[in-house]
């Protein structure tokens, strides 16, 4: 078998060597003046893929079949191509039998959109713990018990859950408005009694006791309980005293917003 033996190839009609073989084998291939194709690839004589440069350094990989993807590789982004041009909104990454796994991404996601309104920036999943609180004196808070506490985020909106028990707190010198505490991020906002959503607190033990609306306060990390002392009329804010003597274990869900 006979050897073929290359170190440059030049084209005639240019300067300098168009292809460089090096000593350790590899190969330096040098298109000359304008940007398009430097390597074509061929199946059966029919052009399937290439590589080629377009604006003087940005690298293109691709194929040349209709609607086969491609890739340029610009300035600090990478740009889905079809046949040689740019490609909006047609090009998949993976698919239904075939996914990727993980992504890993520092900043934001884009979703249905290009505006700011279409950001993604953040999604978290943990646990809290809950806090009770009064007006003034101690609320024993050491005798709550949690059953357990989570909450998943996604943007700037949270949605908290807990199902906790407060104990006989008739010990206890807990006086005025009580309060839950212990949410694993501070609301939004500053200047008004009120934020988040309107949810209904269930009493377990109890389930006939009238109902609490229950909402979080602007600018901090706790829920204020309203109680309902008839079918319409909402009192404000729920007294140590009567929580001690009527509510015993609770479960609680609430949606708020977050700066």
């Amino acid at each position: 078998m006979s050897t073929l033996e290359l170190e440059n190839i030049k084209h005639p009609d240019n300067s300098g060597d168009n292809i460089a073989l090096a000593s350790n084998g590899s190969i330096t291939i040098d298109r000359q003046s304008t940007d398009g194709t430097i390597a074509e690839f061929r199946k059966d004589g029919t052009a399937v893929g290439t590589i080629g440069v377009e604006s003087g350094d940005n690298l293109i990989v691709g194929g040349t079949v209709a609607n086969h993807s491609g890739l340029l590789f610009g300035t600090n982004t990478v740009i889905p191509m079809q046949a040689g041009s740019g490609s909006d909104a047609t090009q998949s990454l993976g698919n239904s039998g075939t996914r990727w796994k993980d992504a890993y991404l520092s900043d934001g996601i884009y979703l249905g959109g290009t505006g700011s309104a279409n950001k993604l920036d953040d999604y978290e999943e943990g646990t809290w713990t809950p806090v009770f609180h009064a007006d003034s004196g101690s609320t024993g808070s050491s005798s709550t018990t949690v059953f357990g506490a989570n909450y998943t985020k996604v943007g700037n909106m949270v949605t908290a859950h807990c199902h906790v028990r407060w104990a006989n707190q008739g010990s206890y010198s807990a006086s005025g408005n009580v309060t839950l505490g212990g949410l694993p991020f501070t609301s939004y906002g500053s200047g008004s009694r009120y934020s988040g959503s309107y949810s209904m607190l269930k009493n377990i033990e109890n389930p006939d006791t009238l109902p609490f609306t229950i909402n979080v306060i602007k600018g901090t990390d706790y829920i204020y309980f309203s109680r309902q002392i008839s079918d319409l009329v909402v009192k404000d804010g729920a007294k140590a005293s009567y929580w001690n003597n009527n509510l015993n274990e609770n479960a609680l869900s609430i949606t708020y917003q977050v700066g």
